[in-house]
């Protein structure tokens, strides 16, 4: 039986006064910044199912900032990226989940997939109106959406580097190592669901497009879950055509625990990635945000994609 449940994501993602990293089509842009932040201004935000009944434990999450046309900045989080999340969680509901500002699904959002909600409440609606929907338990549950993945993640365009020992968000040659993007611990989930195929030699989760460099302190904050890499487009958050970009992969923080890197390493375009690790990231995105529902679980105020299979 599928119970009604809902949906808390937090994120803490500004800093007031400091300029944001940004990225142009290709190049990072490099900002100076008087001192990193010790931590981050607060901005919340809630994503509930359509017919919420209990508010249940917080999901952190930071979001973008993106500088208004008048200059002032715009603290919130970043549409797709934050729907995207909801999307999985929901069980890969990319072609029926989207947000409205009711529980009746009547105010559909009306701002650009780039743009940055800076909203206090959106509601995820699948289909034309509020229905109970499963969220899956966790990533080992969690089915790999073959030829399903919304579409700036393959749009991204990505070319592999001849120097691949450089950091790829960093770009530092010093204290580099291999980070894997689907985690070695996760090797059950990568051969259940045929990974493999997406490599360039159909090898196992240690494939070199499976692989990117990164300094040793960005590698902890990789696998500690406190970043993602995801496809954003310059621009369209201050009413830029989107037409004149296209998406780019960066990294986007999720966690305040690396609110000191945030001035430097959000929104920074990611380099060396290899040639169809598309696949790779996206995976790796799900696993990061799969993590916290957790609490959902163990609450028992839930119903999974497993109790109605």
């Amino acid at each position: 039986m599928r119970h009604r449940q809902s949906l808390l994501l937090e994120t803490s993602d500004a800093y007031c006064g400091l300029a944001q990293a940004t990225y142009t089509d290709a190049i990072a842009v490099a900002c100076s910044y008087n001192q990193p932040p010790r931590r981050l201004t607060a901005f919340e935000a809630e994503f509930l199912s359509a017919i919420q009944a209990t508010r249940n434990q917080r999901i952190r999450r930071c979001s973008g900032a993106a500088v208004a046309a008048s200059g002032t900045p715009t603290f919130g989080v970043h549409h797709r990226t934050a729907l995207v999340a909801c999307q999985v969680i929901a069980n890969n509901a990319f072609d029926t989940g989207c947000f409205t500002l009711d529980g009746d699904g009547l105010q559909r959002l009306n701002i650009p997939p780039d743009g940055i909600l800076t909203g206090g409440k959106y509601y995820l609606i699948l289909g034309e109106g509020p229905s109970l929907y499963p969220i899956m338990p966790s990533f080992l549950d969690w089915e790999f959406a073959y030829g399903r993945i919304p579409e700036p993640w393959n749009q991204a365009p990505v070319t592999a580097s001849s120097t691949t020992s450089d950091c790829a968000v960093t770009n530092y040659s010093l204290c580099t190592e291999q980070a894997h993007i689907v985690p070695r611990e996760e090797e059950t989930w990568y051969v259940r669901n045929g990974m493999g195929i997406y490599g360039a030699n159909l090898g196992d989760i240690n494939e070199a497009t499976n692989v990117l460099p990164l300094r040793s302190d960005i590698h902890k904050c990789f696998d500690n879950r406190w970043f993602v890499i995801v496809p954003k487009t310059a621009g369209t958050e201050v009413s830029t055509p989107a037409a004149l970009h296209s998406p780019q992969f960066v990294t986007h923080i999720l966690s305040t625990e690396i609110a000191q890197y945030w001035p430097t390493y959000h929104n920074t375009l990611v380099q060396h990635l290899q040639v169809d690790c598309s696949p790779y990231l996206f995976a790796r995105f799900a696993w990061a945000v799969l993590l916290h529902v957790k609490f959902f679980i163990n609450s028992g105020h839930h119903s999974t994609a497993n109790d109605i299979q």
